[in-house]
C-alpha cells in the first residue's frame, strides 16, 4: 500500500491544503503495479488504477500519468494541483495527491468505478435511463456552480472544457466535475466582465463568442453545459463527422431543429418512452440558449471546382506555398455552380499538396472546425472538396492580395501575363499542350510536371520536341530554357518584363543565326523518325 512520504526538496509550487499530498515516483510505479492496468487515455496520457492507504482504510485511486509530449505542461499541472487542493465539494473529483519528479509529472484522484458520462452515451453497454440522466445533469450543475460562485474565495473558476468525458461517474451515478488542466480563476460577478485569455477548450463545446474574441466568463462554461445537455437528450456527440455536414455539429443542428418546432425529433429513440411532454419542454427553457456561430459549408463536386478554374489553368493561379497551390474560380452566387470568367463570384480554390498526414475523417473533422472560425477580419472558408483522393478547400476571394504583395510588390496584370507567356514558351520547346487530361495523373498539367526538371541538363534534352531535334545547340537549347524558366517563376516578383524577354529571345535568334546550322532531313512522319549524328555531332531526324 502506498504513504506519503516526506520530501527534502521544495516542491516547483506550494500546496496549502493538507489533503493534497505528495508521493515519489517510485511509490506511484508501485500502486500502479508498475504502471500495469489502464483504465483509461486521452490527450494528455493514460490513467491507471491503485490503492493507497489512508490510515486504517484502503482507498482505491485513479492515477494520472501525463505524458511530456502532451498538452497539458508544467504550468497546466500546477494549476490543477493548486485549485483542487483548495477546493471541496461532493460533485467535484477530489485530488488526493500528485507527485512531481523531473519531466514525471502524475495526479492521484479519487476513483470513479462507473467511468464517464461520455462512455455511457456513446459507447456499447447498457444505457442510462432518464432519471440517471437527469440526476447526472444536476450534479454537474451544481458543481459548476460551486465552481462559479461558492469557492469561499473573493474569485470564481471558470472551467473551460465543460464536456461530457469530463464528468465522471461514482458508483451510485453521482456526477463529478474533473480535469481543471486549462481552468481560469476570474472575478466571481462576470456579468459585464471578463478574462481575456489565450483560447483553449473542445471544439463542438467551446462558446463562440469566447471562441471568436478571447473575452472568457462564465456563461462560457454554460454554453459548453448547453451543449452536455443536448448530448444526454439526442445520444449523439457535440462533433460527427459521420454525419452529412449540416449535421456534423451537434448544437447547430439541434438548434435548426427546436427553432423549426421539432424538438421531439432529436430525442434519443432509447428515451422517448421514458420522457413526458411537460418534461421535454421543461428541458428545453432550462437548458443553455445555444446559438450557433458557424458558416454553412458547402461541399464541391471535382469537376465543378475543375470547370470554375478552367481546370486550374496558370492564368487563374494567384498563388502557391507549401501546402498548395491556390486558384481563383467563377461561381454563380446562388446555386455554387461553375461560371464563365466575368460572371458570378470569384472564390479562391485551394489544391492541398497530396501528402497526407489525416485521414479523411480527421480531415472533415478540422474542415468543420474551420468553418466556426466566423469574423470580418478572418478569410471566410466557402466549402470543401473530398474526391478522387484529391483535397481542396473554397474561400472568399481577397481582391487586393496580401499585405506582403503590398509592400514587396503585388502579383500585377503583366506579371500574370508573363507566367501566360512562359507556358506558350513551354508548349514551343516541347510540342505538347500545357493541359492533357489523356496524360498520366502526375503529368496532365504540364507546367507543374516539368517544373522540377529545369535545372537539370538532361531534363531540357526530356522537354524538347523531337520533331525540332537536331534544329539548335545546346547552348541555345539551354538559354531557351532560362528564359521560360524565369517566366514560369512562382514569385510574380522573380518574372522579367516583357521588354526583358523580348530583348532575350532576339539575342537568343542572333547566337542561332550565327552558329553552324545543323543539316535536318525532312521526315514523312516525325513520329516514327530515329535519331543519328551527322558529320557536325548533332542528332538529325532519319526517315
Amino acid at each position: 500500500m502506498l504513504a506519503a512520504t516526506p520530501k527534502e526538496e521544495e516542491p516547483l509550487f506550494r500546496v496549502e491544503d493538507r489533503l493534497c499530498r505528495r508521493f515519489s515516483l517510485d511509490e506511484i510505479r508501485s500502486v500502479t503495479r508498475n504502471f500495469n492496468k489502464v483504465i483509461g487515455r486521452g490527450g494528455f496520457g493514460k490513467v491507471y488504477k491503485g490503492s493507497i492507504k489512508d490510515g486504517s482504510n484502503t482507498v482505491v485511486v485513479a492515477i494520472k500519468i501525463l505524458n511530456s509530449m502532451s498538452n497539458q505542461g508544467a504550468l497546466e499541472f500546477q494549476a490543477e494541483v493548486e485549485m483542487l487542493s483548495k477546493i471541496r465539494h461532493c460533485n467535484l473529483v477530489s485530488l488526493i495527491g500528485y507527485s512531481y519528479e523531473g519531466k514525471e509529472m502524475a495526479l492521484v484522484y479519487e476513483y470513479m468505478p462507473q467511468g464517464t458520462l461520455d462512455d455511457h452515451l456513446h459507447k456499447d453497454g447498457s444505457p442510462l435511463s432518464w432519471l440517471q440522466l437527469l440526476k447526472i445533469c444536476k450534479g454537474a450543475a451544481r458543481g459548476l456552480d460551486y465552481l462559479h460562485t461558492g469557492t469561499g474565495t473573493q474569485h470564481g473558476i471558470i472551467h473551460r472544457d465543460v464536456k461530457s468525458s469530463n464528468i465522471l461517474l461514482d458508483s451510485n451515478f453521482a456526477a463529478k466535475i474533473s480535469d481543471f488542466g486549462i481552468a481560469k480563476i476570474g472575478p466571481t460577478n462576470q456579468t459585464c466582465t471578463h478574462v481575456s485569455t489565450l483560447v483553449k477548450g473542445t471544439f463542438g463545446y467551446m462558446d463562440p463568442r469566447y471562441f471568436h474574441t478571447g473575452k472568457l466568463t462564465i456563461k462560457s462554461d454554460v454554453y459548453s453545459f448547453g451543449v452536455l445537455l443536448l448530448e444526454v437528450i439526442c445520444g449523439r456527440p457535440a462533433v460527427d463527422t459521420s454525419l452529412d455536414e449540416e449535421q456534423w455539429g451537434l448544437a447547430p443542428w439541434a438548434e435548426d431543429r427546436i427553432k423549426e418546432g421539432k424538438l421531439n425529433h432529436i430525442v434519443d429513440s432509447r428515451l422517448k418512452e421514458q420522457i413526458s411532454s411537460n418534461c421535454l419542454k421543461d428541458f428545453r427553457f432550462f437548458r443553455a440558449k445555444v446559438e450557433s456561430k458557424s458558416n454553412k459549408l458547402n461541399p464541391f463536386s471535382l469537376n465543378v471546382l475543375k470547370m470554375a478554374t478552367r481546370n486550374f489553368r496558370p492564368d487563374t493561379l494567384v498563388g502557391e506555398g507549401g501546402f498548395g497551390s491556390v486558384f481563383k474560380g467563377w461561381f454563380d452566387e446562388q446555386s455554387l455552380q461553375a461560371t464563365k470568367p466575368g460572371r458570378g463570384v470569384i472564390f479562391a480554390v485551394k489544391r492541398l499538396n497530396e501528402e497526407r498526414h489525416q485521414d479523411d475523417k480527421e480531415w472533415l473533422a478540422d474542415i468543420y472546425h474551420l468553418s466556426m472560425l466566423n469574423h470580418p477580419n478572418l478569410v471566410k472558408l466557402i466549402g470543401y472538396c473530398l474526391e478522387d483522393d484529391r483535397r481542396l478547400l473554397v474561400f472568399e476571394f481577397i481582391h487586393r492580395g496580401s499585405l506582403e504583395n503590398h509592400l514587396f510588390g503585388s502579383c500585377s496584370s503583366p506579371r500574370e501575363e508573363i507566367y501566360n507567356f512562359g507556358v506558350v514558351l513551354l508548349e514551343v520547346l516541347s510540342g505538347k499542350r500545357n493541359i492533357d487530361n489523356n496524360r498520366p495523373a502526375n503529368e496532365r498539367i504540364q507546367v507543374d510536371f516539368i517544373r522540377p526538371h529545369l535545372d537539370r541538363k538532361q531534363g531540357i534534352k526530356r522537354i524538347i520536341d523531337t520533331r525540332i531535334d537536331g534544329q539548335y545547340t545546346t547552348s541555345v537549347a539551354r538559354r531557351f530554357a532560362m528564359i521560360m524558366k524565369r517566366c514560369l517563376s512562382i514569385q510574380p516578383t522573380d518574372r522579367p518584363t516583357a521588354d526583358e524577354v523580348v530583348k532575350a529571345l532576339e539575342e537568343l535568334q542572333d547566337t542561332q543565326e550565327s552558329s553552324p546550322t545543323p543539316r535536318v532531313r525532312k521526315v514523312s512522319d516525325p513520329r516514327r523518325a530515329t535519331s543519328a549524328t551527322t558529320s557536325t555531332g548533332a542528332n538529325v531526324q532519319k526517315s
